[in-house]
């Protein structure tokens, strides 16, 4: 959750996509979950951290689960 909090700019560019994250790297996005998912998986992480970024608001990004 910290690194969301930091990584605001970053998130911005994310907007409308699911991410994977795996400490502070990013390990998959895109706009299918499903897929994001597996592709994290195929990359060794088995219980992926996935959340949404939607689209900005006049206070900046808010995401979803």
């Amino acid at each position: 959750l910290e690194w969301r909090r930091t990584h605001g700019d970053l998130l911005h560019t994310l907007a409308g996509q699911w991410v994977v994250l795996e400490h502070e790297e990013i390990i998959a996005c895109g706009g299918d979950p499903l897929k994001v998912i597996e592709e994290a998986r195929g990359k060794g992480i088995q219980v992926p951290y996935i959340f949404y970024v939607e689209s900005s608001t006049e206070d900046g990004v808010t995401m979803g689960l």
